[in-house]
């Protein structure tokens, strides 16, 4: 063979191998969520140095890791130190199974500590709002459980999943406080949502008959009655005995016309979102506006204004029983639950 053919043959061959640690690399990172794009191009480098039996072994290992832990442990690693800890791969590779099962290890370990310490803290500062809600300070309440919550952003566990829940139910109560309805109702809304997909954490019949209590008030003080009649119902289902809820039913139905209770609800749920989402969606791509039809814009302004008059009337309502001195029962009785 020529020295030509000889070199065309081992091109083909580093091409090869390249490819084929490329791919082995995609293989683990399917395992490993979070890698970035300079730590996946280290990783192939280190791989074209394995045999296919430790590969292999390594993606053994990787597969058998509890995928939350390993996702835990790349979030952890963001936060730390990046060119210190691509340094140190760079310097000391992938290494041996054992050794990855280590570090692994050691690092997941890293991650629980610290992330039992943010638990820890915002269950302190959880305790500190609730004072505060005590004393009707809403919204030093309201600041100190959004504090709360962000500081346990980026953590899994089932503890810090139900302690974020917690602190945005009393968050919601001090929306309604501060009369921040269309916040209450954003807030809640969230909850309502999280739970439907968060199948280890679901709502208890204590957390699902608050929160659909407090967006009932929320709704009800924009206007849209229906929605909080149906609200309402939802929390009465739950727990057919609840004092409040029935009082609150009560008057509610009051409040709506017949026509309006026969009509099917439209949940307004998917059309709100939290802060919280509102993160989230800034982190994603996002998506050409889609462009409305003259009929769906003139629908659309039909509803805009059929909801603004809604609102108006509801104030002027408020505003009519204030002047007078008397009591509008049906918002009596939405008296606020006690903290979560």
């Amino acid at each position: 063979m020529t020295k030509k053919g000889k070199g065309k043959k081992a091109e083909k061959a580093k091409a090869k191998a390249e490819a084929k640690a490329e791919a082995d690399a995609k293989d683990i990172q399917l395992n490993i969520e979070g890698l970035d794009e300079e730590m996946m191009k280290m990783a192939v480098e280190q791989l074209k140095n394995m045999t296919p039996e430790q590969i292999e072994a390594m993606k053994a290992q990787v597969s058998s890791m509890d995928p939350e832990a390993i996702r835990a442990a790349v979030e952890m690693s963001k936060q730390a130190d990046s060119a210190a800890l691509k340094e140190q791969f760079k310097n000391e590779g992938i290494g041996s199974v054992d050794t990855m099962k280590g570090q692994m290890n050691a690092l997941n370990s890293h991650v629980i500590s610290e992330g039992e310490k943010k638990v820890q803290q915002s269950e302190e500062w959880k305790n500190e709002a609730n004072a505060l809600y005590m004393k009707e300070k809403w919204q030093e309440a309201r600041d100190v459980y959004i504090k709360a919550k962000k500081n346990l952003n980026g953590l899994s566990s089932l503890e810090a999943r139900k302690l974020h829940r917690t602190c945005m139910l009393n968050e919601s109560v001090c929306c309604l406080g501060l009369e921040q309805w269309e916040d209450a109702a954003k807030l809640t809304s969230f909850i309502i949502i999280n739970a439907q997909s968060d199948t280890k954490n679901p709502l208890s019949t204590q957390q699902g008959v608050k929160v659909f209590y407090r967006r009932a008030r929320a709704f009800f003080e924009m206007g849209e009655k229906a929605q909080a009649y149906q609200d309402l119902l939802n929390a009465h289902n739950l727990d057919p005995n609840d004092e409040a809820v029935n009082r609150a039913l009560a008057g509610a139905k009051g409040e709506l016309d017949e026509e309006d209770r026969k009509k099917p609800i439209e949940s307004d749920v998917n059309k709100l979102e939290t802060s919280d989402s509102a993160e989230k969606k800034e982190e994603e791509p996002k998506e050409e506006p889609k462009e409305l039809t003259p009929e769906e814009q003139a629908a659309a302004e039909k509803r805009k204004k059929k909801n603004a008059k809604k609102r108006a009337a509801a104030k002027k309502k408020k505003e009519a029983a204030k002047a007078s001195g008397g009591n509008n029962n049906s918002n009596n009785a939405f008296a606020a639950l006690q903290n979560a």
